[in-house]
């Protein structure tokens, strides 16, 4: 799953509309990524709990959809709000939420809504965390705003 960082929306729109994208990172694709089972999300982010995170931690991340009578607000101001207030207990190291920005003409939709992100020293720990009742606690905030869930865990690997 990449993730590509740009320090605002238009530089992120410079960096896809050129030439130079279209020449070393679209040829370069099938190296990193399986285009064909891929969605796109453009987010804010939101760091919610700011741990040091070493070279070999993980991450566990919920890709999220809003369910459909929610208001857009919604998933938002609950992964901000409530749910992450009962996320804290899980002994992450870091916790971020990322927001989807609204679709946007001539761009493709984005295949979810939000996505959550928390930091584990090891595998052994995101295990735990899933499986506790502090977990089933902090989902709980989700009841009614998210519509469907899937889980990744990911090694993060930095590219520059």
């Amino acid at each position: 799953m990449p993730e590509l960082d740009w320090e605002n929306l238009a530089a992120m729109d410079a960096a896809i509309d050129s030439s130079a994208h279209e020449e070393d990172s679209v040829s370069d694709e099938a190296n990193f990524i399986d285009t064909s089972r891929t969605g796109v999300a453009v987010t804010e982010r939101h760091v919610l709990s700011d741990g040091r995170t070493p070279p070999d931690a993980v991450k566990l991340i919920t890709l999220l959809r809003l369910a459909p009578n929610s208001p857009e607000v919604a998933l938002s101001e609950a992964l901000t709000g409530p749910y992450a207030a009962a996320v804290s207990k899980a002994g992450a190291l870091r916790h971020e939420a990322l927001i989807t920005l609204p679709d946007r003409a001539r761009r493709p939709p984005f295949s979810v809504q939000a996505i959550d992100m928390l930091w584990f020293a090891h595998r052994r720990m995101r295990s735990a965390w899933t499986r506790t009742e502090a977990a089933y606690r902090a989902a709980w905030h989700l009841s009614g705003v998210a519509l469907g869930t899937e889980r990744l865990i990911a090694r993060p690997h930095r590219v520059l």
